[in-house]
Formats: C-alpha cells, structure tokens, sequence
C-alpha cells in the first residue's frame, strides 16, 4: 500500500497547497530531527568533560569562578541528584 492512498486527498484550492510537497516535508523533518540528535550528542559530550569534583582543575574553575566552597558543594549535590534520577519509560507513562 502506498502513502498516497493512506493520507486525505489533495486540496484543489491554491490556498491550502503548502510550500513543500510530502517528501520534501518528511525530509526537512528527518533531516532536522538528525541534527537535533547530533547536537545533543555535542552538548552531552561538552558536559560529560567538565570536572567539578577536582578543585584543582582548569574545567570547574572556568565555570564556578567566583562561588563559595559551600555554593560548589550545593551545585556537586544538586548535579548528584539529577544524575541519579531514573527516567520513567513511555510505557509506564501510557499506563498510568
């Protein structure tokens, strides 16, 4: 079965036609959906690279310059529990 015959026919009037035909839309989409990913995947890789347990270290002082050394061990504790939270799956969520 082809896509066509699935989806609602195509308007006659000039004012509902969109820019795009249907493959360029799914195109646009997946190709947009891809460098969303890929920028994510980035930024996690940035992130992961920062060390902010070690005093000493170039990475921390960059980003917490001017802090209190309680400020820094609030932001190790509140990055402790992000990291700990699970994340609950699509079907548990369908579920409930």
């Amino acid at each position: 079965m082809e896509i066509n015959t699935i989806l609602a026919p195509t308007p006659t009037d000039a004012a509902c036609l969109g820019t795009f035909d249907l493959g360029t839309s799914l195109a646009v989409i997946i190709v947009c959906c891809v460098l969303g990913i890929a920028w994510a995947i980035f930024n996690y890789i940035l992130v992961k690279k920062i060390n902010v347990h070690d005093k000493s270290g170039d990475s921390s002082k960059q980003l917490i310059n001017d802090i209190s050394d309680k400020q820094r061990e609030l932001l190790i504790e509140l990055g402790d529990k992000i990291s700990a939270v699970t994340m609950v799956s699509f079907r548990v969520l369908l579920s409930s």
